[in-house]
């Protein structure tokens, strides 16, 4: 009995720690004066996606991008400074009423699709997040890198109903690394 209890335990544990998804296409770019990140989940469960939304549900995609200075010389042991660090969430659920995906965030507001695709191809990305001001970048080329993750859940719950969470897990990438593009002359 108490190693019956003990496996289910154990499932239920397992079960609710996040499972890696399958990879992050990160592109950064400036544009002017500005770092811009586009972020995109690669190989996301687009059918568990439409069949909980589909289902009434709500489904949460948060991208999360850092920007890290190099930690050189006698402190590098201290590990990289993190510059800068942007999070945005976007929640997608299908309108009945008028017969339409919407996709919600912070960063563009509400966008309504008609079509399937077009919804998941903006859901699943991130464009144009604008990262930092790179006059604001002194050292030399090479000294900044960004980090990108991914978390999918294809069920949004709120409290107190995310207990449920324990059946339903969500999907994390690993994170991808890329060298910012170069950026100015330190400034004297």
């Amino acid at each position: 009995m108490a190693d019956r209890m003990f496996l289910v335990l154990f499932c239920l544990v397992i079960g609710s720690f996040p499972v890696c998804a399958d990879t992050v296409s990160l592109d950064a770019a400036r544009v002017g004066d500005l770092l811009e990140v586009s972020i995109t989940l690669k190989g996301g469960d687009a059918e568990q996606v439409i069949a909980s939304i589909q289902d009434g549900l709500k489904s949460e995609i948060v991208f999360q991008a850092r920007l890290y200075e190099r930690n050189r010389g006698l402190f590098s042991f201290l590990g990289d400074r993190l510059f800068v660090e942007r999070k945005v969430v976007q929640v997608a659920y299908f309108d009945f009423f008028e017969d339409m995906y919407v996709v919600e965030s912070e960063l563009k507001g509400t966008r309504k699709y008609e079509q399937r695709e077009e919804f998941m191809r903006d859901f699943f990305q991130l464009a144009d997040l604008r990262l930092q001001d790179m006059r604001d970048l002194k050292r030399e080329p090479g000294s900044y890198y960004i980090l990108a993750r991914i978390r999918l859940d294809p069920v949004r719950l709120v409290p107190p109903l995310n207990i449920i969470s324990l059946f339903y897990s969500s999907a994390v990438t690993p994170w991808q690394e890329i060298q910012i593009p170069g950026h100015p002359e330190p400034k004297l």
